[in-house]
């Protein structure tokens, strides 16, 4: 079964989906768009696979959305926001680009955008939608180009971590790994999650040691919160 084939499998239809009753919940969004000339192959489904069996062993019940549209992400992630979970995840894989900043709120004036077959949804509009959710912990996770704060920043008195896979002016990379192809950064984060999840710090810099290789470094917005 090839890697599409696997995740069409277990991909939910975003209008017309169920949240479970849960306390831990994560929702993977894996974007290869396929058929369209920004189409990026398996390596990205591979990311929303592996993701998907990691975040399950970890005790999470898991949504997975496979190359949706711009409409559809923003329902999916108004859905699960107005639900209360103890720990939410929301995990990206796929194109990322920047726009210019309208509102000021940036400092380099670009806002960070995540790309869809369709378009594209500013970082400004996620925020919105994620300041609403009462979930107790928020894990935002992006692989994807110009990913640094694609999910925006938040205030310190909310339990919101964002993770990049590189700074928003970098472009994030794709390898083979042992021939199967993956986000470098997703790959890299899973080799060495368990050894560094109680320090996450030295993990970020495990991460970069090897992300060095492809001109890119993953981004942690703080260090103080558990990942998962």
């Amino acid at each position: 079964m090839s890697p599409r084939e696997e995740i069409l499998k277990i991909s939910l239809n975003p209008k017309n989906f169920n949240i479970p009753k849960c306390d831990n919940l994560a929702v993977i969004f894996a974007n290869s768009y396929y058929g369209t000339s920004m189409e990026l192959g398996d390596c990205v489904i591979n990311d929303g696979l592996v993701c998907n069996d990691k975040f399950k062993e970890l005790g999470y019940e898991c949504l997975v959305f496979y190359d949706i549209l711009t409409s559809e992400f923003i329902k999916v992630l108004n859905d699960v926001c107005k639900e209360k979970f103890k720990k939410l995840i929301i995990y990206f894989s796929g194109h990322g680009s920047q726009t210019r900043d309208k509102n000021h709120d940036e400092y380099d004036n670009y806002d960070e955008v995540f790309i869809f077959k369709n378009g594209h949804v500013v970082d400004d509009d996620v925020k919105k939608i994620i300041d609403k959710s009462d979930s107790e912990k928020i894990t935002l996770i992006s692989d994807s180009c110009h990913s640094g704060t694609i999910f925006d920043t938040y205030e310190d008195k909310k339990k919101i971590l964002t993770i990049g896979a590189c700074l928003d002016k970098q472009q994030a990379a794709q390898y083979y790994f042992e021939r199967k192809g993956n986000g470098c950064f997703t790959h890299y984060f899973w080799k060495y999650y368990d050894t560094y999840k109680n320090n996450r710090e030295e993990l970020a810099k495990m991460i970069n040691k090897k992300l060095e290789q492809f001109n890119h470094k993953c981004s942690f917005s703080r260090y103080d919160l558990d990942i998962f």
